[in-house]
């Protein structure tokens, strides 16, 4: 086991690289010449940290996230290994398989988190809460699949399929923000 001030100093060196990568990110963006070299290393930057988001908010304590932070960690591993190469490549003409890979993996890497910080919002709350979290889950899986329905056509669907994503999307939405409302209302009305 690592002792306490040794994470301690690591994840201060964690913050300060981390702040000093996003302040050169900002300086290139401001000032600097937009070469390829730096629109590809700030693309690897967007996306290194966008699985690391996905995948930090997949683990947690218990049952449920034994199964789901691995998961949460393959689909990570997977969007890197599709999109960095497509990022760092010198042909320009991808085809549309890896674009739709791209897109899918991260869809799949934002359901799974998002499913997971729902889950660690509901809690031990009672069986009322579990529900809304559940049915939460359940448009989020089919807002997903809708999402990578689109994505896997050969061409644009029709309007109908953007409207039922879109409505999809706002009832996810919806559920996400009654979710911890209502978990917060149960624990106080059963004190």
């Amino acid at each position: 086991m690592i002792p306490a001030q040794y994470t301690r100093l690591l994840m201060i060196h964690g913050i300060v690289a981390i702040a000093v990568t996003g302040l050169w990110a900002m300086g290139v963006v401001l000032f600097g010449q937009f070469t390829d070299f730096q629109a590809r290393a700030l693309a690897t930057t967007f996306v290194v940290g966008y699985y690391s988001l996905t995948t930090a908010a997949t683990f947690g304590e218990g049952k449920v996230f034994g199964i789901i932070a691995p998961a949460g960690a393959v689909i990570a591993c997977v969007g890197l290994f599709v999109t960095i190469p497509m990022i760092w490549g010198t042909d320009y003409n991808y085809n549309d398989v890896t674009f739709k890979m791209v897109f899918s993996t991260a869809a799949v890497a934002f359901g799974v988190a998002h499913a997971a910080i729902n889950l660690r919002v509901s809690g031990k709350s009672p069986a009322s809460v579990i529900v809304v979290t559940f049915a939460n889950i359940c448009v989020l899986g089919v807002t997903v699949m809708v999402v990578h329905l689109i994505t896997i056509a050969e061409s644009m669907p029709g309007d109908m399929y953007i409207r039922v994503l879109i409505a999809l999307m706002i009832a996810n939405v919806t559920l996400s923000l009654i979710n911890p409302i209502f978990a917060r209302m149960t624990r106080v009305t059963a004190r």
